[in-house]
């Protein structure tokens, strides 16, 4: 079983001031067999980044929790988590996964 965790998702171009994000990053993880477990759970949309204390910035997810394929089947919780304390914790919501460990 593998489980990749980060924030993987893309890149500011900072060189060029470009605020455009680059999910190739997200490509690469899909073709190389590994699933976002945040949707084998979830329907709707959250976001990961600002959190309530750097609200100024654009609202995006880009933290991940990725598994395999083996350990996708036993993703049972997977989130990003938004309460009192995570919203002046940093600017980033930690994101939380739990699965089933045989």
């Amino acid at each position: 079983m593998v489980s990749i965790i980060g924030t993987l998702a893309f890149y500011y171009q900072i060189i060029r001031f470009d605020t455009k994000c680059d999910y190739s990053v997200m490509d690469q993880m899909t073709s190389a067999g590994f699933r976002d477990t945040y949707w084998l759970i979830n329907d709707h949309f959250n976001h990961s980044l600002p959190t309530k204390k750097y609200l100024t910035r654009a609202i995006r997810r880009i933290d991940y929790v990725w598994a395999n394929s083996v350990m996708a089947n036993d993703i049972i919780e997977s989130s990003i988590i938004h309460d009192k304390d995570t919203d002046v914790m940093s600017d980033h919501y930690p994101t939380y996964m739990e699965f089933i460990f045989d």
